[in-house]
């Protein structure tokens, strides 16, 4: 694009509409051609800015002059463009309007006979700079003040623009910013003498950035100590799975009331700070702006007094088209970015910084102990034993072995009889460092508190991306909140919860210790084993698969710093885990996403593990205990048992999503949740161990098995089976009560309930053939049972007994039930 340059006085009416307004966009290597000759570039902008010279160009950019129709069919009239006018002095502007009028006609636009062709441009040759002879200074009676939302300190590191008051025809120079804390950030204020609208410029080095309010803005009395106009600095991120991180490559945009105000380039090869463009709305231009680079954007806070809405920021992989800048609508903007919400933005900082937990350090590789060697006689010479002789007994040269004692470094021969020497050689300490993948204390909002978004992380961008990972406090600034401007993806894997491993009871083997399928942890925890009624029906069913996770955080943000989490039965989890079984009958694990918008509830109940001698057990529901036995080392489990049933079941393949989406992919549903038990079990506060979140199915009851109906009932669920009380609840209930002479409340009969004796039996038989089925137990038989229920346990039995020899039950199978269902009734002490 040409460029040429006329003076003020001879500018013509057919060149009004080809004054260039965005003259402070364009660098010197554009303008080398208009620029007059011996002229330098800065003293040329200097002219177009005070409008000695008028900068012309057949397609401006921004425009400076805009033609309107003139009122009862006149001719054109012409207006200085808003967009322009804050590139040149309040001076130059009276200059234009004048010379669109001085033909004398309304119009302002037909030639008159002033206008003349232009003349060559004389060589330049500056004014001599004019003294000022006035004898003091204006009285400074007025001041004007804004606000940022965060300290100086931050709008520096993050490398923000500055702030000026433009000059004005009264007043050329002001003084310095003076700055003052306030409840969300710093005020700025500068006193000035006249009262007069004056126009507040954001810049970097001299250029005026989009984010410079367009209308003037007003001075009030010194002291008055009232911001009219805001701003709120922000960092921009955006959401992989259960983590914030930066982008490195593509554009960040800030709009206005669907107007571009700044477009903002990342640099890039992993780096993800960013700079402006020359892109304004009207012309996109990638190229860099300024000359500084920026961590955080500055967007409006108020103007006017007036919070300001309508607000977007987006992120986009490349840069804008001019199709979509010119047609944005709210779903466009809401797709790629984010509505900006100024009271959150200002209560995100203010917001609870989540404790954490502290990451356990590394145990010291502890010395061996030093092996000494004393001084004997050497029997070949009779004397005492040379270095050389000592030194060839354990693999040493002589010198290294008096290295090992510089105590006769100043007189080797000094050495004597019965002295001890140290022979072996300190160990280099060898600590491995392990890979950490942790996830932030609380699940990514849209603004976020900065102290809540980082988190340790092992790498500097998130695995197989650019996102540059948020793994230090030092990334952020606690001052500035954190915007989440787009979800890239919901999708995390269950290793960023924390520590997994995956355990089984293999069918092969009899004994109740747990082998490890899968984990991603690389030291020990001890032993684990099961035990109780689940571990005969976990051998039935192939091992039984049971999840263990230790979470790096639970679902308040802290593992026991939680009032809540020491007093409640349950606590949170951000994930949980389910299971189902795939085509080949075995079972699979699926973790599932908790907390706001799922489907999937989000509390576990919370069971103690009690230390006993060198063991942590812990009693679970339906008759599990969980026993740890610890080998003084620290965070997972040992296999004992390789389980090739399992092989293909990895810890790092495990997907958290919403429920919906598994049971879509994998075309069938889970499991209901109340066929898994599932728990967090804490551990005294002096055992140092952290809650460990435990998953597994529901062992299925199996006909004839006997045990307190709490027991059996809830395992058996659509299953055909019916769990019958032997002796009857009602003579249970009868015989406590003739006891005590009084009658039951309904606590009470509910716990008899509970840990009463039954059997589990098909459905059918129960209804068929029991004695104590529905309406044949009637009180007569209630009172009858109830005076000897030792003789009615057998009777009950007897009634169901034809029926299940029917079903293929042998008399060894149903005698052995028997006998079981007595010896539990007497172990609670009912006969």
């Amino acid at each position: 694009m040409s460029y040429r340059v006329v003076r003020i006085t001879e500018l013509m009416a057919y060149e009004f509409g080809q004054v260039e307004g965005g003259f402070n966009e364009l660098n010197e290597n554009e303008l080398k051609t208009a620029i007059p000759s011996g002229m330098g570039f800065n003293a040329f902008m200097e002219q177009l800015r005070q409008g000695h010279l008028v900068l012309l160009t057949d397609s401006p950019s921004t425009p400076m002059l805009i033609s309107e129709s003139g009122a009862m069919g006149g001719g054109k009239t012409w207006s200085l463009n808003s967009q322009a006018t804050d590139n040149v002095e309040p001076a130059a502007q009276s200059a234009l309007l004048a010379r669109t009028q001085m033909s004398g006609s309304s119009a302002g636009y037909s030639r008159s006979k002033s206008l003349h062709p232009p003349l060559p441009m004389p060589t330049y040759i500056p004014e001599p700079p004019r003294r000022d002879y006035s004898d003091e200074p204006p009285k400074l009676k007025y001041e004007y003040s804004f606000e940022i939302a965060c300290s100086q300190g931050s709008v520096l590191k993050s490398g923000n623009c500055h702030f000026i008051l433009a000059k004005t025809e009264n007043e050329v120079e002001l003084g310095r910013w003076a700055e003052t804390k306030t409840e969300h950030g710093t005020r700025y204020t500068i006193q000035t003498a006249f009262d007069e609208p004056k126009r507040l410029v954001a810049q970097v080095a001299s250029r005026p950035m989009g984010i410079s309010p367009t209308h003037p803005v007003k001075v009030r009395n010194i002291g008055a100590q009232v911001a009219n106009e805001g701003f709120i600095p922000v960092t921009p991120t955006v959401q992989l799975g259960e983590r914030l991180g930066f982008p490195t490559e593509g554009f960040y945009y800030h709009f206005h009331d669907n107007q571009l105000v700044q477009e903002y380039r990342l640099q890039g090869d992993k780096r993800w700070s960013f700079y402006a463009t020359l892109s304004r709305h009207q012309r996109l231009d990638p190229e860099r702006g300024y000359n500084t680079d920026q961590t955080a954007i500055l967007v409006f806070w108020k103007l006017g007094c007036k919070v300001v809405e309508n607000q977007y920021l987006v992120y986009l992989e490349r840069q804008i088209t001019r199709d979509e800048l010119d047609n944005l609508t709210d779903d466009w903007l809401n797709e790629h970015g984010v509505k900006l919400d100024i009271p959150q933005l200002l209560e995100a900082t203010k917001s609870p910084i989540i404790k954490r937990t502290e990451a356990a350090k590394p145990a010291e590789q502890k010395q061996p102990k030093p092996v000494n060697h004393i001084v004997q006689t050497d029997p070949e010479t009779g004397t005492r034993e040379t270095w050389a002789k000592i030194a060839n007994q354990y693999g040493l040269a002589p010198k290294a072995l008096l290295d090992l004692n510089p105590q006769y470094d100043a007189d080797p021969m000094s050495l004597s009889l019965g002295d001890s020497l140290n022979v072996q050689k300190p160990q280099p300490q060898r600590i491995e460092k392990e890979s950490v993948y942790e996830i932030p204390p609380e699940s990514p909002k849209r603004f976020n508190q900065p102290l809540n978004t980082f988190y340790g992380y092992t790498g500097h961008c998130l695995a197989e991306t650019s996102i540059v990972s948020i793994s230090n406090e030092r990334l952020v600034e606690k001052d500035i909140p954190v915007v989440n401007l787009k979800i890239l993806s919901t999708e995390s894997k269950a290793t960023d919860y924390g520590k997994l491993a995956f355990l089984a009871l293999p069918a092969s083997t009899a004994g109740s210790n747990l082998g490890i399928v899968s984990t991603n942890t690389t030291s020990t925890l001890g032993k684990w084993s099961i035990s109780g009624e689940a571990l005969g029906s976990f051998a039935r069913v192939g091992g039984g698969l049971i999840t263990a996770l230790w979470p790096s955080q639970l679902g308040d943000g802290t593992l026991d710093g939680n009032p809540e989490f020491a007093t409640s039965d349950t606590t949170t989890m951000r994930v949980r885990f389910n299971m189902y079984t795939d085509e080949n009958g075995k079972q699979q694990i699926v973790g599932i996403k908790t907390g706001e918008g799922s489907a999937y509830g989000d509390r576990v109940a919370k069971r103690e593990a009690v230390q006993r001698g060198q063991h942590f057990i812990a009693e679970l529901d339906n008759g599990i205990t969980i026993t740890w036995t610890p080998d003084g080392s620290t965070d997972v489990l040992t296999p004992d048992t390789v389980l090739p049933e399992n092989d293909q079941l990895d810890v790092h393949n495990i997907w958290v999503r919403p429920i919906e989406e598994h049971e879509q992919e994998i075309g069938t549903v889970l499991y209901p949740e109340e066929d898994l038990a599932e728990y967090i079990v804490t551990f005294p506060a002096d055992a140092g161990l952290s809650p460990l979140y435990l998953v597994f199915s529901k062992p299925k009851v199996k006909p004839l098995e006997v045990g307190t109906y709490g027991e059996l009932a809830p395992r058996s669920k659509k299953d055909g089976m019916d769990i019958d009380h032997i002796p009857s609840l009602s003579a249970l209930v009868k015989a406590t009560e003739m006891l005590y002479r009084r009658k039951l409340s309904k606590n009470q009969i509910a716990e008899i309930k509970k840990t009463s004796v039954g059997i589990a039996i098909p459905s059918q038989v129960h209804q068929k053939c029991s004695e104590t089925y529905g309406g044949r137990n009637r009180t007569e038989k209630q009172q009858l049972d109830a005076e000897n229920l030792e003789k009615a346990v057998d009777n009950n039995f007897d009634a169901i007994e034809a029926c299940l020899k029917a079903e293929g039950y042998s008399q060894d199978e149903l005698e052995q039930a028997r006998q079981e269902i007595h010896r539990l009734n007497k172990q609670n002490g009912w006969y």
